[in-house]
């Protein structure tokens, strides 16, 4: 039987809403972007298409929205997410895996992954 990618997002948003981590929004206090995405957050305009935008909720870039559907501690790595996210001109939505790690080299930054392990984007304390 084929099952469509909305019917996989709809079980893994079923399993995340069963798990203790479900919606945890207390992870980081405030919002972290770069110039552009403090800018969005504050002004609700983008201006530049670099926006990168992490919010307790959610992770948002030019063309892509992630909202959280849970948000797990890693000991040492940070915090795995599993995110539904919509993308710029298309109907369907996906589910995403990141990751997001304390930077390393700024004093008050995260780093976010994508599944593979790509750097998604460097944000820093609005």
């Amino acid at each position: 039987m084929k099952v469509g990618r909305w019917a996989w997002g709809l079980a893994v948003a079923a399993i995340a809403a069963t798990s203790p981590a479900f919606a945890q929004t207390d992870w980081i206090e405030v919002d972290y972007g770069n110039a552009a995405g403090c800018s969005f957050a504050v002004e609700g305009i983008a201006e530049a298409d670099d926006v990168k935008l992490l919010t307790p909720q959610a992770y948002e870039t030019y063309a892509t929205y992630c909202e959280f559907a849970s948000v797990s501690p890693l000991t040492n790595m940070g915090h795995a997410i599993t995110a539904i996210c919509a993308h710029e001109g298309e109907v369907e939505l996906t589910v995403s895996l990141m990751r997001v790690v304390k930077s390393h080299e700024r004093a008050d930054g995260y780093d976010v992954y994508d599944a593979d392990g790509l750097q998604w984007g460097a944000v820093d304390r609005c």
